[in-house]
């Protein structure tokens, strides 16, 4: 589901559990329970199978985690309404969002420009992601120019749904970008 659907999971359980704590609901109970259930196979089942399946289709630093289509539309909707963004045009049947992890300093730019390209050969596809890391300028170029199509954005700010303490701590709020892109297979 990502890493947004993860921190609303974890807002949703502590909230919860004060009011099943302070009002002994049975209601938020089970919600909490549900949430650190969720949360559980979050971690134990979800990330695991995204990184293990990036790694097969030979990405080095990027680790992309499957979104479901309906829940990619509502973020990406959230994001128009709360940022102003730029509505998106084109069509994609997959959807995912894009972590950079496991990268020295030195090599960064050479294994990010890889795996990018290695991404771009999935055609009809969404990917989103928010970093405060530098991307290549040939890939920024690209984003410029799907932009001005309509299939992308990269706008300064985060994603609508706040961030848990203590999650996202690679991300300097200062420099943090948040940017989609329908890559249709038809740019160059």
């Amino acid at each position: 589901m990502g890493t947004k659907a993860k921190d609303a999971a974890i807002w949703l359980f502590a909230i919860c559990a004060g009011i099943s704590a302070v009002t002994e609901s049975t209601a938020a109970y089970w919600t909490a329970v549900s949430m650190a259930g969720w949360l559980g196979c979050y971690y134990v089942w979800y990330l695991p199978k995204a990184r293990r399946e990036s790694r097969k289709a030979g990405l080095k630093a990027v680790v992309l985690l499957p979104l479901y289509p309906w829940y990619a539309r509502g973020l990406l909707y959230l994001t128009e309404l709360c940022l102003k963004t730029l509505r998106l045009d084109g069509c994609w049947i997959e959807a995912y969002e894009v972590h950079i992890e496991n990268i020295t300093k030195d090599r960064y730019y050479k294994t990010l420009k890889t795996d990018l390209k290695l991404m771009m050969q999935k055609k009809k596809t969404l990917y989103i992601w928010e970093t405060s890391a530098p991307i290549p300028a040939e890939f920024r170029k690209l984003f410029a120019q799907l932009k001005n199509e309509g299939r992308a954005f990269w706008v300064k700010g985060r994603w609508p749904i706040p961030r848990v303490p203590g999650t996202s701590l690679g991300i300097k709020d200062k420099y943090a970008r948040i940017g989609a892109v329908i890559w249709e297979g038809d740019a160059e």
